[in-house]
């Protein structure tokens, strides 16, 4: 699995990184003080929430095929 360069890596045991909205809870946490607004955070989470159903959806047709076998 690939991390997209948008993502910031979170657990190293897990295979996703934080999205965009967990990495910006962070970083507000980090420098205790809310951030501006970016209306491209919003397109880059629904983006990545699109790209991870489609491949949800791949990975569910792969375990069909090979379970049919």
């Amino acid at each position: 699995m690939t991390f997209r360069k948008d993502k910031v890596q979170g657990d190293p045991n897990t295979s996703k990184g934080l999205s965009a909205k967990e990495a910006r809870k962070a970083c507000e946490i980090l420098l205790e003080e809310p951030l501006p607004d970016y209306p491209e955070d919003e397109e880059l989470e629904k983006e990545q929430e699109r790209e991870d159903q489609e491949n949800a959806k791949q990975q569910l047709v792969l375990l069909q095929k090979t379970g049919n076998r």
